[in-house]
């Protein structure tokens, strides 16, 4: 690819619920962005990827920095990021990751839940307050009954009838706050490793899924 801007930039990649990319600058403020809520494969991340920095005349080979949403999230969804970064990683590259439930503390949030819809009517929760936190699987009776507290989801809500006052979405958090957060995840070099609703083990035998905490 032949670019006509030769200026470093950064990106940040989330295959979680959706395929989202933002192009950053150097100062980790969003230059473009594309989301595909209807694709999950490696083959439309890197297509997705190749536009958008074709569109603005960007060299992959001029990316400083890639950041990418470690999940929780579908199985699939998760492997393709976590994949693409260890690709990236065995090239050198800087590579950052962390989970969407972390962007909150990040911005300085002191206490919340992150809940997610986790597929066979259970629910993720990840409850903080200070420096504990947990982490469960509930059914919907439960989600119902948890204590109110601001509640976070992350691009799709986990229930439109969840009767909260304080229900904001991390993906417009990050959206809205690129600058502040990436230079956060970079200077503290947070790279997890991926997570999913429920352990692998779990996730592909429905007979041995367990309720309640991990």
């Amino acid at each position: 690819m032949t670019s006509q801007n030769s200026s470093r930039f950064n990106v940040y990649v989330d295959t979680s619920a959706s395929v989202n990319i933002l192009l950053l600058d150097t100062n980790y403020n969003c230059i473009d962005h594309v989301i595909e809520t209807n694709r999950r494969t490696g083959s439309s991340l890197q297509s997705l990827l190749l536009n958008l920095l074709g569109s603005n005349k960007l060299d992959v080979s001029l990316i400083a920095d890639w950041f990418f949403c470690a999940g929780p999230g579908s199985y699939t969804g998760v492997r393709i990021s976590e994949g693409f970064s260890q690709v990236l990683e065995l090239e050198g590259k800087n590579v950052y990751s962390f989970f969407s439930y972390q962007i909150p503390q990040f911005l300085g949030v002191g206490s919340g839940r992150w809940i997610a819809k986790a597929f066979r009517g259970e629910f993720f929760v990840y409850s903080w307050n200070g420096s504990s936190n947990e982490t469960s699987l509930i059914n919907e009776d439960g989600l119902l009954e948890i204590e109110a507290k601001p509640f976070y989801f992350h691009v799709e809500s986990p229930k439109p009838s969840l009767d909260v006052s304080n229900l904001t979405d991390t993906n417009k958090l990050i959206r809205n706050n690129t600058s502040v957060l990436f230079k956060i995840i970079k200077e503290r070099k947070v790279r997890v490793q991926p997570m999913y609703y429920r352990a692998p083990e779990l996730e592909f035998n429905p007979a041995g899924v367990k309720k309640g905490k991990f």
